[in-house]
């Protein structure tokens, strides 16, 4: 089960990553002169969105397999 949920997890966690870097990466290219900032600001937003909600993920799978 907790595997199951670790994949269905990083499935949408790649998802909304890739999401949130198509929206960094509009918001900042209007921003920075730099295209190569841009992305690099944009690639860590979504990193940042792909690791919290993966680690988000598997804290809820340990929590409702631990204590349901």
């Amino acid at each position: 089960m907790m595997l199951l949920v670790g994949l269905v997890g990083f499935l949408f966690s790649t998802l909304a990553g890739l999401m949130a870097y198509l929206i960094f990466i509009q918001a900042y290219g209007k921003h920075f002169t730099d295209k190569a900032r841009a992305r690099k600001q944009a690639l860590r937003g979504a990193l940042t969105a792909f690791l919290f909600l993966f680690g988000l993920t598997l804290l809820m799978a340990f929590v409702v397999n631990r204590f349901f």
